[in-house]
C-alpha cells in the first residue's frame, strides 16, 4: 500500500481549479452572448480597434476565451494526475486486472480512443470504489454516463469553436453554450472525484489494518 500515492490532496486540488475553470467559461460565455446579442448591424468583423464599441466586444470575448482555455489547462492537468494516482490505487485494491495509470490518462489524447476508453478508466475506478467484492460485474451509474456523454458534447463544440474564422457572431453563440455545457460537466466531475476518492481512501485505510 505504501508504493502508490494518495490521491486524495491532487483531487482536492483538482477540485478547486474545477470550480476555478467553471468560472473563467461562465465569464467567457457571458461575453460572448454580449457579443452576439450587442455587436452592431454593419460594424465590420474584423474591427480590431479598441476605441470602438465593437472592437470592445471582441477583445473582451477574445481575453476570455484566453483565460478560460489557461484555466481549462490547470485543471485538465490536475484532473490528470488525480486519475493517475487514482488509477494506480485502484490496481492495488482491484481483485481483477485494470487499466493501468500511464494509459488512464495517456487515452485522453488518442483520437478515436478517447471517445471511450478514458470513460472505462472511470468506470473502473467508481466501481472498485464500491467495494463490490466483484466490481467486474457490477452495473455503470447513469451518473458517470451523464458525465462522459457531457464531457463529449462539450469537447466537440470546442473543437469547433476553435476552427471558426471570421464568424464572431456566431463564436459568441457557441461560447454561450459552452458555458451551458460546463455547468453540469464541473459538477458531476467534482462529484465523481470526491466519490472515487473517498471509497478508494477507505478501502485502502482498511487494507492496512488487516
Amino acid at each position: 500500500m505504501e508504493s502508490v500515492r494518495d490521491p486524495g490532496p491532487i483531487g482536492r486540488h483538482a477540485v478547486i481549479w474545477s470550480w476555478i475553470w467553471l468560472a473563467g467559461e461562465a465569464i467567457s460565455g457571458a461575453a460572448g452572448l454580449a457579443l452576439a446579442l450587442l455587436y452592431p448591424r454593419g460594424a465590420d468583423p474584423g474591427d480590431a480597434d479598441p476605441s470602438t464599441f465593437a472592437g470592445k466586444l471582441s477583445a473582451a470575448m477574445g481575453i476570455s476565451m484566453v483565460a478560460s482555455f489557461l484555466l481549462f489547462v490547470v485543471a485538465a492537468t490536475l484532473s490528470g494526475i488525480w486519475i493517475y494516482r487514482m488509477t494506480a490505487v485502484k490496481r492495488v485494491l482491484a481483485n481483477a486486472p485494470s487499466m493501468r495509470p500511464a494509459w488512464a490518462v495517456g487515452w485522453f489524447f488518442i483520437p478515436i480512443a478517447n471517445l471511450f476508453e478514458p470513460f472505462v478508466g472511470i468506470c473502473e475506478g467508481w466501481k472498485v470504489a464500491t467495494g463490490a467484492e466483484d466490481w467486474t460485474a457490477a452495473p455503470t451509474p447513469v451518473l458517470l454516463r451523464i458525465w462522459w456523454g457531457v464531457w463529449l458534447a462539450w469537447t466537440i463544440l470546442n473543437n469547433v469553436i476553435a476552427r471558426i474564422e471570421n464568424a464572431l457572431i456566431e463564436t459568441g453563440w457557441l461560447l454561450a453554450l459552452s458555458a451551458a455545457l460546463a455547468i453540469p460537466l464541473a459538477f458531476l466531475w467534482v462529484r465523481i472525484v470526491r466519490r472515487i476518492t473517498h471509497g478508494l481512501t477507505a478501502q485502502r485505510s482498511a487494507a492496512a489494518f488487516r
